[in-house]
């Protein structure tokens, strides 16, 4: 990349396009509301993710490569189904994030 003014040109940068991430799974798509299962994320472009969310819930990476995530679930707000969105810095996020169920343990 070069910048052109009236006063000249720059010295040339290089410039790397990153693709965003694309997610094709979430294994397993259900579990616990209290958190702390381990999800794999599937899908493309995720060497670089930054975070996981679910729903407003930051979960923890504890794996990457270009092709998976593996990630600690946080706890939910709530049980019910929240969307997964893989953030990824630059590139951006998902466009269509994928869907997590948060299930209520069981009952005494």
């Amino acid at each position: 990349m070069t910048v052109t003014t009236p006063g000249g040109n720059s010295n040339p940068e290089p410039f790397f396009y990153v693709n965003a991430p694309w997610v094709t799974s979430v294994s397993p798509a259900a579990g616990q509301f209290v958190g702390g299962g381990s999800v794999t994320i599937t899908g493309l472009n995720l060497a670089t993710v930054q975070a996981v969310d679910f729903g407003s819930n930051a979960g923890t990476i504890t794996g990457v490569s270009d092709t998976t995530v593996t990630v600690t679930v946080p706890r939910a707000d709530s049980v019910g189904t929240v969307p997964v969105t893989v953030i990824q810095s630059p590139g951006g996020n998902t466009d269509m994030p994928s869907a997590y169920t948060c299930l209520a343990g069981p009952g005494i």
